[in-house]
């Protein structure tokens, strides 16, 4: 079906490195390491990364630098599923 979410999904993975920007809702995967530009109540799975089982809360905070990676808030790993919210990162 065009325009279904599974069609939007795919084009985002397969264009991620000519796009300026990538959209990513509940039930999507992170197509590429990202940093957010807007968060909306974006909570990640990082399990794969970090161990942890309960989802990792995210921002488009500038953040300080220096600080290790797994106390970036305002970042997002690739493989890492969407568990509620919507984002915008580059």
């Amino acid at each position: 079906m065009p325009g279904s979410q599974e069609e939007r999904e795919e084009i985002s993975i397969q264009r991620t490195g000519a796009r300026r920007h990538n959209f990513f809702t509940s039930g999507n995967k992170i197509p590429a390491d990202a940093r957010l530009i807007e968060a909306h109540h974006l909570a990640v799975n990082e399990a794969a990364l970090t161990g942890e089982s309960a989802a990792a809360q995210k921002n488009a905070d500038i953040l300080d630098q220096g600080i290790p990676l797994p106390d970036r808030d305002n970042m997002v790993y690739m493989g890492c599923p969407i568990e509620s919210g919507l984002g915008k990162a580059v």
